[in-house]
């Protein structure tokens, strides 16, 4: 607390964020409304919170770290559509992360619209995002630790650099990462990555891809075959390697309404190594909830494969092409070719679509 203008000790503030209690809140949330800088727990590290739109605050924050005044801070948001009331431009990358990885230890950067850029974090912490939603207006954090030194990633860690110099400190118990967001810097369909935290490169470059999902039965003919075709004709529009696909901004993926049962028929391998791919060590996947969910299309073979996507997740329809296959199991070779070349013909029909 304050006792004539000086901080006189850091109060602390224990939390479990299963059990939330407004009254508890009080007192933290008064003193960033105040002004004040108040220590807070996230899934990454210890923060340190301050009014984003009050210049006193953030003076005090950048003593506090010991930082320069053009080194901007990042505003963090209690949900993902409080982005909406920010001046962020918002492409299909960033919405595509924002939807596979928030609230998460992910900090994206993204234009204003008058040639700066702003950072953005939905930490994935209740006790941090009630904090926010709590205090009402624009708040900046950075992490608890002054410019230079590790970030704190417990209570006591905020106490060695900061007790007496911040008024309060809400002690949720030790981070679950301990480890810095990952910086994600997006400017239109170009992302770059500025710094690499809990989320790995893999996973930035998974999140911001074009997910397109296939859809059959027991994803071991006709989705497989599917996957490797619509690679080509990607490769193909793209004038990459099939290789390249995923690094172009594109993961095709597989899976069966009633999967998990081995791998890609004898005929499916065969007739795919006859046009130039190997899916010999594809192994059946079964369709589930979130695969619906992250997916940006989804390419369902009938019509009853479209019923179980909807059962699923009812709003995907709307993402999703049929195709029309027969299912060729039980078929030669030769019934399988048909297949194949009828799957690569529909999918050449729906590129465009499927690419958007």
């Amino acid at each position: 607390m304050r006792v004539e203008g000086r901080i006189v000790g850091t109060k602390v503030i224990s939390l479990d964020a299963e059990s939330i209690e407004e009254a508890q809140f009080a007192e933290a949330v008064g003193l960033v409304r105040a002004g004040e800088v108040v220590g807070f727990p996230t899934e990454t590290v210890y923060g340190l919170a301050a009014l984003a739109d009050e210049e006193a605050a953030l003076a005090r924050l950048r003593e506090l770290k010991g930082r320069a005044e053009e080194h901007p801070f990042t505003i963090h948001l209690p949900d993902p559509a409080a982005l909406a009331e920010e001046p962020a431009q918002v492409s299909r990358v960033a919405r595509r992360l924002i939807r596979r990885c928030w609230p998460g230890p992910l900090t994206l950067v993204l234009p204003s619209g008058d040639g700066a850029f702003v950072g953005y974090r939905v930490p994935n912490h209740g006790v941090a995002r009630a904090l926010l939603r709590r205090v009402g207006v624009r708040v900046v954090g950075t992490s608890a630790n002054p410019t230079g030194e590790p970030p704190a990633v417990d209570a006591q860690g905020v106490l060695d650099y900061f007790d007496g110099r911040i008024p309060c400190l809400i002690d949720s118990g030790p981070c679950q990462f301990a480890q810095a967001s990952t910086v994600v810097k997006v400017d239109g369909d170009r992302y770059e990555i500025l710094r690499l935290g809990v989320f790995s490169e893999e996973k930035v470059q998974r999140s911001a891809s074009v997910v397109i999902l296939v859809v059959c039965t027991a994803n071991c003919c006709r989705s497989p075959m599917a996957t490797f075709l619509l690679n080509q004709l990607i490769a193909e529009r793209l004038d990459i390697r099939i290789d390249e696909v995923k690094r172009a901004g594109y993961t095709v993926i597989s899976a069966g309404t009633v999967g998990g049962f081995g791998g890609a028929t004898p005929e499916a391998v065969q007739v795919i190594r006859e046009m130039g791919g190997d899916i010999s060590g594809h192994l059946s996947t079964a369709l589930e909830r979130e695969m619906v969910e992250h997916a940006d299309r989804i390419v369902a073979m009938t019509e009853s494969h479209l019923k179980r996507v909807v059962d699923l997740v009812p709003e995907a329809r709307r993402r999703t092409v049929v195709l029309d296959i027969a299912d060729p199991i039980g078929g030669d070779v030769t019934v399988y070719r048909k297949c194949a070349n009828r799957i690569r013909s529909r999918l050449s029909l729906n590129l465009k679509s499927l690419l958007e």
